[in-house]
């Protein structure tokens, strides 16, 4: 994390007098919209988990789900994903969740982010191979795309195979996650893929007149960030995903103008975060609490 932000500190002071004029460019409406697909994201990620503990049999509301997500979000910036997991943890027991349940969907939101991500990068990769400078002959590119789709359809029925190869103690206690409710959540992640990739995308453009042609490349490079990010272990991937993402965007726009707008995201993200935490906060409850111990479907 250390030498990640040392990094990040040194680009933003090497190219400091664009990232002044970039900022101060910066249009409004294009921004407001990215403030609005990011607090999207994070309604998404909710239904990401709510699938993920259906799939396990757990029985949990939508709007109970996405509250405790949005509740749960802000920990991360203290302890990283292990503050925000552990407050989930917490607030679903609180709810009436079963923990065995609660720490089984976070295995499988993890294994449907991880295998929803590489099947973004593989079927994006084509796209992207033009600014990596790549020499693979043109017949070779479909090959990752191929691969991208096929992880994605056979997914549920390996999930379900490769996870009670796991042995992990909460399945055992639960069953194994159901193919049908995996689908949709790997359906809602990759739409959260793409609401990532678009928020940088509008910020970028909000900026400068970036290419509609960058769309797909700049989702590949989002996607690629946020996964290294998670493996960094830091909050909210801090300086990991920054460095990342600036280094791949600076491949296709000016460097300057790449780490403004990933300074901008990292400011974006953090208030639709923050205000879909206090709007979960200041609304009524909208559950009644489950009796213990919580009930799973047949």
């Amino acid at each position: 994390m250390v030498i990640a932000v040392a990094i990040m500190l040194r680009v933003i002071s090497r190219e400091y007098s664009d990232i002044r004029v970039d900022l101060a460019s910066v249009r409004w409406p294009f921004l407001a919209a990215a403030l609005f697909t990011s607090v999207l994201s994070t309604v998404l990620g909710g239904l990401v988990w709510l699938w993920s503990v259906r799939s396990l049999g757990g029985v949990v509301g939508g709007v109970d789900a996405v509250r405790i997500w949005c509740l749960a979000t802000p920990a991360k910036y203290g302890l990283g994903a292990v503050g925000q997991y552990a407050s989930r943890l917490y607030l679903a027991e609180r709810l009436g969740i079963e923990r065995a349940v609660v720490i089984g969907s976070l295995v499988v939101e993890l294994a449907v982010i991880a295998l929803s991500g590489s099947a973004v990068i593989l079927v994006f990769f084509p796209v992207a191979a033009t600014f990596l400078a790549t020499s693979l002959p043109r017949f070779l590119l479909v090959i990752p795309v191929l691969l991208g789709l096929l992880a994605v359809v056979s997914w549920p029925s390996l999930a379900t195979r490769g996870l009670r190869l796991l042995r992990f103690s909460a399945l055992r206690l639960v069953g194994s996650p159901r193919p049908g409710e995996l689908r949709a959540a790997t359906a809602v992640m990759l739409g959260d893929w793409l609401l990532f990739g678009t928020t940088l995308f509008l910020i970028a453009r909000s900026m400068s007149d970036l290419r509609l042609t960058l769309f797909l490349y700049v989702v590949f490079c989002m996607t690629i960030a946020i996964l290294v990010g998670m493996i960094g272990i830091t909050p909210m991937g801090l300086g990991v995903r920054d460095v990342t993402l600036t280094f791949l965007l600076s491949l296709a726009i000016p460097p300057g103008e790449a780490a403004a707008a990933v300074l901008l995201h990292r400011l974006a993200t953090a208030m639709a975060e923050l205000a879909c935490a206090g709007i979960a906060i200041c609304a009524p409850r909208a559950y009644v609490a489950l009796p213990r111990p919580f009930r799973t479907q047949p």
